[in-house]
């Protein structure tokens, strides 16, 4: 070789190892390898991995993979669908095998489950080995893989009759979770219920990935839908029907789209605050009463933490406060005080966070015993047949000089609760439309809870939340007779809370009275939460313009969007983010909900953004591309384009509703969902869609339709055939008559 061929050959050797280097990076380049970090697969450290993987409380499925992995770089895209599916349900998520080489052995697929144990000697927790996968590579056998591992045992099957009365030698495992009705709703008092209509026989993924989540601050249960008495019972008519009934009795019915992910946003603000088991192995794990609030009779546990044991110090302070105090004054053990003490707990459990309780354990010190004896009470908790004695300090800061008052009643948690909150002063205002103006007037930089009710009197709650909230919100009680200002306030549904705030228009100048309307339980968990946040001062208060001008809040125009160049004028131009209504156009009802989406867009703060709507009638891929299917609608998204995540509507539709959306989403309150990319407004029919993909639950309910259908259509078929023969058979007959009929006749 010559001089010049050394050169050609030794640079064509440096081309090749320069292209080698850039594929080398680009395969090894950033996001963890493969995955974004911001996705629906977690990428996780080392550290996420041991704490959250290896010993959390949760399900997750994990690959495993390396940069120079061709397989790997396949299974990417069918695994970013697995999270999509299992959103909510089953976690997913990456270990980059190129940077944390000692969690891989070699790149593969593994569930972890939920099951785990705790270390007695080194009190660290552990899982037993996970399972691999060795099935195909696509999204829907990898789902079914995670899915089939989901537990069915956080799950009781109902009826209104309960179980059968079967031989339990033969009882099936879903037989041995059966319960009636009343036992699960009894069970477990101290946390709320789930209870799910269907018209399937199995459990679906998604229902028993809930009850995973939720174990322990929730129950679950599923009806049939053929169980007619039951449905009665609830009022259930439509199929599936997915209930809440709180630790009160109250029921609550989920209107939103059949997703994880907006389910879990409308169960959490009512489920208990115990955490899930952290040991969750074996029985342990089911008898684990301390975490569900099922020790004794509805929670000892759980209540224990919200009793303070007060000593001679800390009573001296009681005495200072202003906040009204129950407290009891507590002897020694026996059968008769055990069952007092446990109807204390219960009320002292239901009266959380509403008054301050305490207690005083007579018997623990000298200066507890001088307690009792200072208010009369020692030989009375002496007493084995007495043993627990509760007095009311009521409201006020002179409790050193007043009495407190006894409690005489039956100890009986209902009983002590309400002779409790009876003692409660009212710093409520009873406004009418006359006076509504001037009680907004009064302290104008404090905001305004009015509460919209059919009762002539103040309801407890309310009267408890406008004691403890004094200093930071005024409170009014306007009654549902006031029509004229209920149509100003924009209330569609009585009782109902909303906070009124005065805020300077920033075009205008002008101050207006702005609303936030409370869509939660009408618990004091929930209410307090809501209200926090006008403590704070972090509320976003939001409305149709000045609601007390006299006039009823008018629409603005919202544009229909039916191509491409309105959605980008609406959602895409300058980065906004957009709200979108998605209505069926084909039906009479279309107008009002267009007129309502209307009035909620005049509002000042909603004026600010993109706004408009889109007929699913001609667009169902669009809706699709939210997960929104026909049955969804009316319904609506805030997008944001920019950062390509969206929050779905997921309650019913209203202007309340849309402000919550839209409040919750810019204030993060309100989880955001990935969006894989914009939709494009190509006209299509329904019939096009039907290969789209949908969640769990919306094929099951497509199959149930598809075989009523073909049901349908199998019965006008089979009548088809029978008159079809029976014609022949007619012709038939008359041809055989003419034939044997006599020559000479004719």
């Amino acid at each position: 070789m010559d001089e010049r061929g050394w050169y050609t050959w030794r640079r064509m050797a440096t081309i090749e190892q320069m292209i080698w280097l850039v594929l080398v990076g680009i395969l090894a380049s950033p996001a963890a390898g493969l995955y974004a970090d911001d996705g629906l697969v977690k990428v996780l450290t080392e550290k996420e991995y041991v704490q959250d993987v290896l010993e959390g409380p949760d399900m997750w499925l994990v690959e495993y993979f390396k940069s120079d992995c061709h397989l790997c770089v396949q299974v990417v895209p069918e695994f970013v669908k697995v999270a999509n599916s299992l959103k909510g349900i089953v976690k997913v998520g990456a270990v980059n095998c190129d940077t944390n080489r000692d969690l891989c052995i070699h790149a593969k697929i593994k569930l972890f489950s939920w099951d785990r144990k705790k270390n007695p000697y080194t009190g660290k927790y552990y899982k037993d080995e996970p399972a691999d996968y060795n099935g195909r590579s696509n999204s829907k056998a990898m789902t079914e893989f995670a899915t089939d591992s989901l537990p069915m045992k956080f799950i009781t099957l109902v009826s209104s009759a309960g179980p059968s009365g079967s031989d339990e030698a033969a009882a099936s495992e879903d037989e041995r979770r059966s319960a009636s009705a009343s036992e699960f709703l009894r069970s477990n008092p101290s946390i709320p219920k789930v209870l799910l209509f269907s018209k399937k026989d199995s459990v679906t993924p998604l229902y028993k990935g809930l009850s995973l989540r939720f174990r322990g601050r929730m129950a679950f249960a599923q009806a049939s839908s053929s169980d007619a008495e039951l449905a009665a019972q609830f009022n259930v008519t439509n199929f599936p029907t997915l209930l809440l009934i709180d630790q009160h009795g109250e029921r609550f019915s989920y209107k939103g789209s059949l997703k994880a992910v907006l389910i879990s946003e409308f169960l959490e603000p009512f489920a208990a605050t115990a955490s899930p088991p952290k040991d969750d192995g074996g029985e342990a794990a089911a008898s684990d009463k301390s975490a569900t609030g099922d020790q004794g009779a509805g929670g000892k546990g759980l209540k224990m933490r919200f009793i303070e044991q007060l000593n001679a110090s800390r009573f001296q302070s009681m005495l200072a406060s202003e906040d009204v105090w129950l407290v009891a004054f507590v002897g020694g053990p026996g059968g008769v005080c055990e069952e007092r003490k446990e109807e204390w707990e219960k009320a002292a459990f239901s009266l959380f966070a509403m008054v301050h309780i305490g207690e005083v354990n007579v018997s623990s010190s000298p200066e507890a015993a001088a307690l009792a004896e200072q208010y009369g009470l020692k030989s009375l908790v002496q007493d084995p047949d007495v043993c627990l004695a509760v007095l009311l300090f009521p409201f006020g800061d002179d409790k050193q000089e007043s009495e407190p008052e006894l409690y005489r009643g039956a100890m009986e948690a209902k009983e002590l609760s309400k002779f409790t909150l009876e003692a409660i002063p009212s710093f409520v205002q009873h406004v009418t439309a006359d006076s509504m103006q001037a009680f907004v007037n009064v302290q104008p930089n404090l905001p305004k809870v009015v509460l919209i009710t059919t009762k002539t009197e103040t309801p407890a709650l309310f009267k408890t939340l406008a004691t403890n909230y004094r200093l930071h919100l005024m409170f009014a009680r306007v009654h549902s007779s006031e029509e004229v200002l209920l149509r100003r306030l924009g209330v569609e549904k009585v009782p109902h809370v909303l906070v009124l705030v005065q805020v300077a228009n920033p075009t205008t100048g002008r101050v207006e009275v702005q609303a936030q309307h409370y869509g939660g339980p009408l618990n004091y968990p929930g209410l307090a939460y809501f209200l926090n946040q006008y403590v704070r001062g972090d509320a976003t208060a939001q409305g149709d313009g000045s609601l007390l001008d006299g006039s009823s809040p008018s629409g603005v125009a919202v544009t229909e969007i039916d191509n491409q160049e309105e959605f980008k004028s609406r959602c895409i131009s300058s980065g906004r983010v957009c709200m979108i209504g998605f209505f069926d156009g084909a039906v009479p009802e279309v107008e009002d909900h267009v007129d309502r989406f209307s009035q909620f867009a005049s509002g000042s703060v909603a004026r600010q953004f993109g706004l408009g709507w889109v007929d699913v009638s001609k667009f169902a891929s669009v809706a699709l591309k939210f997960g929104i299917a026909k049955r969804d609608v009316p319904t609506a998204v805030v997008l944001s384009s920019q950062k390509m995540r969206f929050a779905l509507l997921a309650e019913e539709y209203g202007i309340q509703s849309l402000n919550r959306l839209l409040s919750g989403a810019l204030s993060g309150k309100i989880r955001t969902v990935v969006l894989d990319d914009l939709p494009s407004f190509e006209e299509r029919t329904p019939e096009d869609d039907v290969g789209e993909e949908v969640t769990e639950v919306e094929k099951e309910i497509e199959e149930e339709a598809a075989a009523r259908r073909a049901e349908e259509e199998a019965v006008a078929k089979k009548a088809q055939e029978e008159a079809a023969a029976q014609k022949r058979q007619k012709k038939k007959k008359k041809k055989a008559t003419k034939t044997a009929a006599p020559k000479d006749e004719l």
